[in-house]
């Protein structure tokens, strides 16, 4: 079996040759290791390709770049008949964008969200798709990017944590209306992603029980992946949603959802919510699990201990795939000890 045809396995409940094991694609810096590691069976997950265009006919989105207090920060200004919205984001200390303004302050500024919302269309972006996967080939898996959920995105793109909740006490109608406006909207992204080229979908939903809920993700979170799922499955694609964060509390309306894997589900001690614990919540669901990067700050023993550990109760079963999501210290000390790790665990894989 190819790397593509195990991860392909594992996603679908059948039992894989090898330890499917990946990086996302923009995390491997290109080179003499990288090769070594795709030598020894690391895979590459392209994560970044959509499965449409989104063209908003009736929004023009300004963005400037200026040098501020000695760092980049970046302004974008989206115009539209019914008013602007305004964000800002800098660079933060590990490199990323940080959001210092969200682009939605309050409930004035929900009719113009609104109508971005109503006012974006879709169209297929299959050339693209193909490219995709025929440049990556064997070597690992395309997993095309969709739309966060309304919820996850006014909590992380538009509005931000605390707004939210504000406007939820404040305006909880003017919520709902705006939830199930962009919901509906959704649908025609994910009617095109059902009928792609794409194998596997998922969106980026970042989901902790710290900020969603279990009455929010009932609410808000489950009703909309059920809907996506029916639409992508119909098209015959697997449907994932990329959960990194606490979710003990979240195991049974997570178990309520037609979601087929579960991407970044991260085990203790960065996680609150073991690797048998949610393979018994979960049966139904590949469990696409990350590697714990404070656990890379071990000696190199307790790395390949804790590396056995995971391959030990993960490929017990099946639907298991190991990640490497985020940046983590010294990755060619990690990446090599863990490549070991695999490697003498699959000696004595039947």
């Amino acid at each position: 079996m190819t790397i593509k045809s195990n991860i392909l396995a594992a996603l679908n409940g059948e039992r894989p040759q090898r330890v499917p094991w990946n990086r996302h694609h923009e995390l491997l810096s290109r080179g003499e290791f990288e090769r070594e590691m795709r030598n020894a069976g690391l895979g590459i997950v392209a994560k970044g390709q959509s499965a449409y265009i989104s063209i908003t006919e009736n929004v023009s989105v300004e963005s400037k770049t200026m040098w501020e207090n000695g760092n980049r920060a970046f302004y974008t200004t989206y115009h539209t008949p019914r008013g602007n919205l305004n964000g800002k984001k800098v660079i933060g200390p590990d490199g990323s964008p940080w959001v210092k303004e969200y682009p939605v302050k309050d409930v004035e500024d929900f009719p113009i969200l609104e109508f971005i919302t109503k006012d974006t269309v879709y169209y297929p972006d299959d050339e693209r798709v193909l490219q995709a996967c025929h440049t990556l080939g064997d070597d690992g898996m395309v997993l095309c990017r969709m739309l966060r959920s309304p919820l996850q995105r006014l909590l992380i793109e538009w509005m931000g944590i605390e707004a939210v909740v504000y406007a939820f006490a404040d305006w909880p109608e003017a919520v709902e209306n705006l939830l199930d406006t962009m919901s509906q909207a959704d649908e025609a992204a994910f009617k095109i992603a059902a009928q792609s080229p794409a194998e596997a979908v998922w969106s980026s939903e970042n989901i902790t029980s710290a900020v969603t809920t279990p009455q929010l993700f009932s609410r808000y979170c489950l009703p909309y992946y059920n809907q996506m799922a029916a639409l992508l499955h119909a098209g015959g694609k697997l449907y994932g949603i990329h959960m990194d964060g606490l979710l003990s509390g979240l195991t049974a309306v997570i178990d309520e959802t037609q979601v087929d894997f579960i991407e970044g589900f991260t085990p203790p001690p960065m996680g609150d919510l073991d690797l048998p614990s949610a393979k018994a919540a979960w049966p139904d669901k590949a469990l696409w699990t990350n590697f714990p990067g404070s656990v890379l700050l071990s000696s190199e023993e307790e790395i390949r201990d804790y590396t056995m550990g995971l391959l030990r109760i993960g490929m017990e079963g099946g639907r298991f795939l190991l990640t490497f999501a985020e940046d983590f210290p010294q990755p060619h000390r990690s990446l090599k000890l863990i490549g070991e790790a695999i490697q003498e665990f699959e000696k004595t894989f039947e």
